[in-house]
């Protein structure tokens, strides 16, 4: 499915553009011009669909994804390897990052730091195999 074709943030690698909405404010132009598109789209529906309160933007010409205002989960689409998702608190450093602890009971993080991981998926075969436990997981994380 094309981000066009989607009621979310418009994102559009082709020529630059991008906006600054959330999920349902407005019209969607264009569709990231990547080998893994089918693989960005199937993992945005995934994030859009794991809690009711998490809305979507566009940050660094990619999907963001938000939960109460806050930045918790953003697509790196230009992954050597894949698409990574990339888990984190917001785009500052909470000043209780010394005692947030989250436990990872899927596997698939991949720590950079005590509040900030990374979930990389290789194709749409990957995303489809770890669906169920990637929305287990961006359930808790939003909710965290």
């Amino acid at each position: 499915m094309c981000a066009a074709d989607a009621p979310a943030a418009r994102f559009d690698t082709r020529n630059g553009q991008d906006g600054e909405q959330e999920r349902g404010s407005g019209p969607v132009h264009g569709c990231p011009r990547s080998p893994q598109k089918e693989t960005i789209e199937y993992l945005r529906a995934a994030v859009l669909g794991s809690d009711p309160g998490v809305t979507e933007h566009v940050k660094w010409k990619a999907p963001s994804f938000l939960r109460g205002g806050e930045d918790r989960v953003t697509f790196q689409l230009r992954a050597k390897k894949g698409v990574q998702a990339i888990f984190h608190r917001g785009a500052k450093v909470k000043d209780d990052r010394a005692d947030f602890r989250f436990s990872d009971e899927s596997g698939l993080l991949d720590w950079i730091s005590s509040a900030r991981a990374t979930v990389i998926f290789q194709d749409l075969d990957d995303a489809k195999a770890k669906e169920e436990a990637f929305v287990t997981l961006v359930r808790s994380w939003v909710n965290a």
